[in-house]
């Protein structure tokens, strides 16, 4: 029911609140720490590991902007269409974003799903290829709607230090996808879509 719709979106909400409280205090720790290490090592000398200090700082506080900027947009996913949620979102991630067939309204519970998807997947994508080139596309069909999120091959040498992850992500997003009677595949790119990325692709019924 519509009732019961908007308690599940108050929660979620609250949730989401608790999540950005948490992410800032770990990260602004983090970087205080990181930044007074850096200021002892530099008295005694020590630029290099000095430098390093304040690099892990830097990356700290780009994860903590990004992961802030998903959960803010989340805030808005109860009063934005979902395409218009992920568009936000594609836009502020500088994600090209495709929407395919007639757009439709979606019951909370999907959008939410959605976008912990998306933005499980861009973070993944972020981390585990950095500087590849990441794409969404929504797809609107007669009875499903889909995202899509596919990554190209990393840019860089190497994933950022302390990206290597559990695999919980992947499962947590498994786990979404079922409790809307989803399905949530993920895996190496197929075919010619940017070879030697990756791929998440999630399908929900209408």
């Amino acid at each position: 029911t519509e009732s019961e719709a908007r308690t599940a979106a108050l929660m979620e909400r609250g949730r989401i609140a608790r999540e950005i409280h948490d992410v800032l205090g770990h990260s602004l720790s983090g970087i205080a720490l990181q930044l007074d290490m850096a200021d002892a090592l530099s008295q005694k000398d020590r630029v290099e590991e000095a430098r390093a200090a304040v690099r892990r700082a830097r990356a700290l506080a780009v994860d903590s902007i990004a992961e802030t900027r998903h959960a803010v947009h989340a805030l808005r996913e109860d009063t934005l269409p979902l395409q218009e949620s992920l568009r936000l979102m594609a836009e502020g991630e500088e994600v090209a974003f495709e929407i395919v067939g007639e757009p439709v309204p979606v019951s909370v519970e999907i959008a939410q799903t959605a976008l912990r998807v998306a933005q499980e997947a861009l973070t993944n994508a972020l981390k585990y290829a950095p500087g590849a080139a990441r794409a969404m596309t929504l797809e609107f069909t007669a009875d499903a709607v889909a995202l899509t999120v596919v990554n190209g091959p990393a840019g860089s040498p190497a994933p950022r230090p302390g990206a290597e992850g559990t695999g919980m992500g992947l499962v947590g997003m498994r786990e979404r996808a079922a409790l809307v009677g989803g399905t949530l595949r993920a895996g190496p790119n197929i075919a010619d879509a940017a070879p030697g990325g990756w791929t998440v692709r999630l399908e929900v019924p209408r």
